[in-house]
């Protein structure tokens, strides 16, 4: 989940790269998803749980700002890792 376009070129860029480097290494083993330009704040939430009725078993908040919702969603979802 990132705070950013992932042209930015910046912070959500780097996020990226890391993601895609994750599918290269591993290939078919893994499976990645991402969603950007997520507001900060009670906003994510939606988003959070979109991805998590969406079967996704990972999730990376990439922001402080979602560190209250991120939270939250953990506490609910165990199975989930954050």
């Amino acid at each position: 989940m990132y705070v950013g376009p992932i042209g930015d070129h910046g912070w959500t860029y780097m996020h990226d790269q890391g993601r895609q480097a994750v599918e290269e290494h591993f290939g078919d083993a893994v499976e990645t998803v991402y969603v950007e330009s997520v507001p900060e704040g009670p906003d994510a939430t939606q988003v959070i749980d979109n991805m998590i009725r969406s079967g996704v078993d990972m999730i990376f908040t990439t922001s402080f700002g979602y560190m209250e919702q991120t939270v939250e969603a953990a506490k609910q979802n165990p199975d989930v890792i954050f």
